[in-house]
């Protein structure tokens, strides 16, 4: 089956119409960019949406699969996958990546996500809450080019969450705070402007800062794909 790919590519005429299933994954003109109408066919546009030890898990219009190691990518890389030769898949132009060094080298540099549009710093309104953890959250977003989101969770276990707002609205002018409790739609409510359809997002905070819930609840209203890290 030969897939029409020519709504992915840039200076297509913009029609209003609900979004591909690329576009769903996160693709957009940056990808578009860097590729022509004859590499769309052959090598057919797909996101790894998951890193193993034995390869990559890949997702793209009607094509879900996974290939063996070989391109060095990571969570959220868009590939051009070749079918007859996966590891020599191409890895497109990252808009976006978090890294880190990886543990026990000092050396190597260990690749997390990439092309991430916004990253929430998770921290909680109670003993846990730190400025000085926020801030390194957010030097990592930021070096990475991410815009950083901190996401206050357990509002409801204080009587006032202001001084956390407070203190929270020091780490930059540039960073917007929110105060949520993580039960119930409310997650999807307040962190609605950031997981529209075509965004990826994912969630940094240290284990117990409650995570989890605003990241399943903002999944489930989105209807895609999220990157995590604990």
């Amino acid at each position: 089956m030969v897939r029409d790919y020519s709504a992915f590519l840039p200076g297509s005429a913009p029609v209003r119409r609900d979004p591909t299933a690329l576009e769903r994954l996160g693709w957009g003109p940056a990808f578009a960019s860097q590729i022509d109408a004859n590499a769309l066919t052959a090598t057919p546009p797909v996101r790894v949406v998951a890193v193993h030890r034995s390869g990559l898990q890949l997702a793209g219009d009607g094509i879900e699969e996974a290939i063996p190691p070989g391109p060095e990518a990571t969570v959220g890389d868009w590939l051009l996958l070749d079918p007859a030769r996966p590891r020599s898949s191409r890895v497109l132009q990252r808009k976006s990546l978090i890294k880190r060094r990886a543990p026990g080298t000092g050396r190597e540099v260990q690749l997390i996500a990439a092309n991430i549009d916004t990253v929430f710093v998770v921290t909680s309104c109670n003993q846990d809450f730190n400025v000085a953890r926020l801030e390194r959250y957010g030097a990592l977003a930021f070096e990475a080019g991410i815009d950083p989101v901190i996401v206050l969770t357990k509002a409801d276990l204080t009587d006032d969450t202001a001084p956390y707002v407070e203190e929270a609205r020091k780490v930059s002018d540039r960073v917007p705070v929110v105060a949520l409790d993580a039960r119930g739609e409310e997650p999807m409510k307040a962190l609605a402007d950031w997981c529209k359809p075509g965004q990826t997002v994912a969630f940094l905070g240290s284990s117990g800062f409650g995570k989890s819930d605003p990241h399943q609840r903002a999944s489930r209203r989105a209807g895609r794909r999220h990157s995590g890290h604990p």
